[in-house]
């Protein structure tokens, strides 16, 4: 017999197992005790029948809203916030997908979520409590830290192999990539940083071919956990990480532009006025799914900014067009058309993103700044007044006690 009061984490396995009798559908059952059950159904609607009548037993009132939701994980952590780090206190979990919604235990608390893709750290450390060594998750999403462990050994490994999951890469849909917090996928951010950093001089970026061995292990890490890939320079090519982020935009599931818009953005071009062309593309654009439209506004910032330097890198609009226009659109070859779409977008980018005239002045004093950077000793730079520089996860190779640099997932 089980003591429902001593259930801690119910998980529930969607995909189904195999055994010599057929497929059978699965779920556990952790007690604070440290023992585990695993019980098995004939059919996925009888799993799920059961799950649900397991969990109303064990799961509180306070946390009724996560009930309603199609989770892989549901029970009970100990949790820490920004609020009181002094003290731990218990909360009830479930992962749904990708998100970490929970309730915790307060009078008057509303269900809260984490959207686990999003982190922009997710690490696990130890520590010493009542003489007892105890792992601890930290989870920090747009600002916002929580600390977790659970009551045992056992359910603690449960959560953070499914927590580590969940915040993953999955698979080659754009939304599935670990995103930063502005929504656009880490291994774009990374790149577009790199680049800016020690590239906007360099001839003909993004023209260069890299090593495809090296933009295939690039590649390979970036799936494997992007947020823990920090690019250096001595250790990455400029070339590698371009090609990186070209081939990581042919190879994701549908073309960032998508392909069902294709014939739109082609057509587009038999608007002559170019301000009423430009207003369709800002349709289209709208039309987007939430990441692929900040993933196209993020590269259309950088392209926009890269031309800004075309009188040292040779990369103007359309060479630019030229390099981009095939893993954009994910069409094998090249045409004329779909380079004159790509041009458009760059040469139309203040438009097309509502970008203030104060944000292209601070654009300006950037790349002026940059480009000096990586051929001025650092004992002679000065920061302009008023100029701070937001980087990605880049690792600086200059420090000096006048120049500033702080880490986050975009210029800002």
């Amino acid at each position: 017999m089980i003591d429902i009061s001593e259930v801690i984490c119910l998980v529930i396995h969607k995909v189904d197992s195999f055994l010599y009798a057929g497929a059978i559908f699965t779920f556990e059952i952790y007690l604070l005790s440290e023992r585990v059950f695993l019980f098995g159904a004939e059919a996925a609607d009888s799993q799920r029948k059961w799950t649900q009548a397991i969990a109303k037993h064990f799961v509180p009132d306070v946390a009724r809203p996560l009930l309603g939701r199609d989770c892989d994980v549901i029970g009970q952590l100990y949790y820490k916030d920004c609020h009181d780090l002094d003290n731990w206190k218990k909360g009830w979990f479930a992962i749904e997908k990708s998100n970490l919604h929970f309730c915790l235990e307060l009078e008057d608390a509303q269900e809260d979520l984490i959207h686990l893709k999003r982190l922009q750290e997710l690490t696990i450390s130890s520590l010493t409590q009542n003489g007892e060594k105890i792992d601890v998750l930290l989870l920090v999403e747009k600002g916002r830290t929580l600390y977790i462990h659970g009551h045992t050994k056992l359910d603690f490994t449960v959560w953070r192999s499914a927590i580590e999951k969940a915040a993953g890469t999955d698979g080659n849909v754009l939304e599935d990539q670990q995103l930063s917090k502005n929504d656009v996928p880490i291994i774009v951010n990374s790149c577009i940083a790199f680049v800016t950093q020690y590239g906007l001089g360099s001839k003909h970026i993004y023209l260069n071919s890299g090593d495809p061995a090296h933009v295939s292990d690039l590649l390979e890490c970036f799936k494997k956990d992007a947020r823990s890939v920090k690019l250096r320079a001595g250790t990455n090519r400029l070339e590698d990480v371009t090609e990186t982020l070209k081939c990581f935009l042919f190879e994701i599931d549908d073309a960032l532009l998508t392909k069902q818009l294709y014939p739109f953005w082609i057509t587009a071009l038999d608007t002559v006025n170019e301000k009423e062309r430009v207003r369709k593309y800002s349709t289209f654009i709208r039309t987007l799914p939430p990441v692929n439209r900040a993933t196209l506004a993020a590269l259309m910032e950088h392209l926009y900014r890269v031309q800004k330097c075309s009188e040292i890198n040779h990369m103007d609009p359309h060479n630019l067009a030229m390099a981009f226009s095939s893993c954009l659109f994910q069409t094998k070859g090249q045409t004329s058309e779909e380079v004159n779409v790509i041009e458009d977008l760059i040469i139309n980018y203040v438009h097309l993103f509502d970008v203030h005239e104060e944000q292209v002045k601070q654009m300006d004093i950037e790349n002026s700044f940059i480009t000096k950077w990586n051929d001025t000793p650092v004992n002679e730079l000065t920061l302009p007044p008023g100029l701070a520089l937001y980087w990605g996860p880049v690792v600086w190779e200059k420090v000096a006690h006048n120049v500033v640099g702080r880490s986050a997932s975009q210029w800002a």
